[in-house]
């Protein structure tokens, strides 16, 4: 009898591993199955932060590039206005079309208002319209003789520029943007406000000194964008080229046409953590005979 128990027992032990191993994988992928289920079933999504939320709500709303209520504004008067500070509002309707307003003064007294309307995208995102009008005072802006020798010598003038434009912008292709528009700009110069008068006699002896043109201007630009978007990128190319034409509406000689073109690039390094970048722009101005 006892050899008869222990024959019993040591079979007992050989088969129970074999029936294990063969039970085991069945028995597992059911037992994997019922807990992705029931995982499935309390899924609740991860907690954001407050920085994410915003961020979210932004993006939601179109993007840091979408107008929408009041902003302070900075700079883009005219070079050479010092610090600027200002406040801007926009509005972004349902459809997309967007308002937008600001006003700009800087320490040197320049003062700039504009105010921009966009219509919704068209054409499947593919095509917009702008107009805009804009007013900007600079009452001392610096002048320097004309030559290519570097001069102390030096006065000051003052300028207020006043303008009306349109313009549309297509993207035909993903990487390609056209643009064309016209406006009407009136230029009036003058002494600077604070009348200096150690330089007042370079103003007469310059082309153009108190001309007060009045220009109609057309523009046409095309740019070839590679970039992997144009708002921040590590890696691409942007070549772009723009034509105007700047025809006076008094007659006189101060017509003229200006060439501008650009050319970027970006190269990432260290798994694009670094971003090296090269640019080059240039412009070129052109008269007709007797301008």
């Amino acid at each position: 009898m006892p050899r008869l128990l222990l024959t019993f027992i040591s079979a007992l032990v050989l088969v129970h591993p074999l029936i294990s191993f063969a039970q085991e994988p069945g028995s597992r992928a059911e037992e994997q199955a019922s807990e992705q289920e029931a995982k499935a079933r309390n899924l609740t999504p991860p907690p954001s932060s407050w920085i994410e939320q915003r961020l979210l709500s932004v993006e939601n709303a179109g993007g840091f590039g979408s107008a929408r209520g009041f902003v302070a504004k900075f700079g883009d008067i005219k070079r050479g206005s010092g610090f600027e500070q200002g406040v801007g509002y926009g509005y972004t309707t349902a459809s997309g079309a967007v308002f937008s307003a600001k006003g700009v003064y800087s320490i040197k007294n320049y003062k700039l208002l504009q105010a921009l309307v966009q219509s919704p995208a068209l054409a499947e995102g593919r095509l917009l319209f702008r107009a805009s009008g804009r007013w900007q005072d600079a009452p001392a802006v610096p002048l320097y003789p004309i030559g290519t020798n570097p001069s102390e010598f030096r006065t000051d003038y003052a300028e207020t520029k006043t303008e009306i434009s349109a313009e549309a912008l297509l993207n035909p292709l993903r990487f390609i943007r056209l643009a064309g528009g016209i406006g009407l700009e009136q230029f009036n110069t003058g002494f600077p406000h604070n009348e200096n008068p150690i330089g007042l006699p370079l103003l007469d002896s310059l082309p153009g000194a108190n001309a007060d043109p009045d220009y109609v201007h057309t523009r046409l630009s095309a740019a070839l964008d590679l970039r992997e978007s144009p708002g921040y990128t590590r890696s691409g190319s942007l070549l772009t080229a723009a034509f105007h034409d700047y025809h006076e509406t008094g007659g006189g000689g101060l017509s003229f046409k200006r060439v501008d073109g650009g050319a970027e690039q970006y190269l990432p390094i260290l798994h694009g953590n670094w971003v090296i970048f090269l640019g080059l722009w240039a412009s070129t101005t052109m008269t007709d005979g007797g301008q």
